[in-house]
């Protein structure tokens, strides 16, 4: 093999190497997209109105701004922030707190 033989080949391996290294970017990329996606969905402003709407604020504060009743949505982080965690959480949350709006006579939204 002659050394520009050698050289095409080495030129086309490169350029496929790129195109690779290309289409991985591109896919890593739109899949970390999609998940975003997925948990960022909304509107912040419709979210404070339906916060304020249903007196969530009675009793949760926002980064230490309202009562310390219950605990504090804005400073609460967990590891794996996922719309399936926030669900689960919710969920797991709904009975203490609806105990808690029985006993100082809230009504449910």
């Amino acid at each position: 093999m002659t050394s520009r033989q050698q050289l095409g080949l080495w030129v086309v391996a490169a350029l496929a190497a790129c195109l690779l290294l290309a289409a991985v970017l591109l896919w890593r990329h739109r899949s970390a997209e999609a998940y975003f996606s997925t948990f960022l969905v909304g509107d912040p402003h419709r979210g404070r109105h339906a916060f304020q709407k249903n007196g969530c604020g009675h009793c949760h504060p926002v980064n230490g701004a309202g009562t310390g009743k219950a605990s504090d949505l804005g400073f609460r982080r967990t590891e794996k922030n996922t719309l399936n965690q926030l669900v689960v959480e919710m969920w797991n949350h709904a009975p203490e707190m609806w105990k808690k709006m029985r006993d100082e006579r809230i009504s449910y939204p």
